[in-house]
């Protein structure tokens, strides 16, 4: 049997197990909701998907979705303490 006819098909099946599935719908927002709830404008919120800084899922050319943990992780990871005085 040939082999080489297999590769391809093997690689599609590995990347798909790689490939990110969506979160449930109960988690996931769009960016008006995102800034809504969060309060980051959502220019800003375009601005960190497009630097790669916030990830998101797009579902065609315009729809985004961004999964309300990983807007809270991004947010504690921009988190500044206070001086203590």
């Amino acid at each position: 049997m040939n082999t080489t006819n297999r590769a391809p098909l093997a690689d599609a099946m590995a990347r798909d197990k790689t490939r990110a599935k969506l979160p449930p719908k109960s988690r996931c927002l769009t960016p008006g909701q995102a800034e809504e709830i969060y309060g980051v404008p959502r220019r800003s919120l375009k601005r960190l998907w497009q630097e790669r800084r916030l990830p998101v899922y797009r579902l065609g050319h315009r729809s985004i979705l961004i999964d309300a943990q990983d807007m809270e992780a991004f947010l504690a990871r921009c988190r500044q303490d206070a001086l203590r005085v």
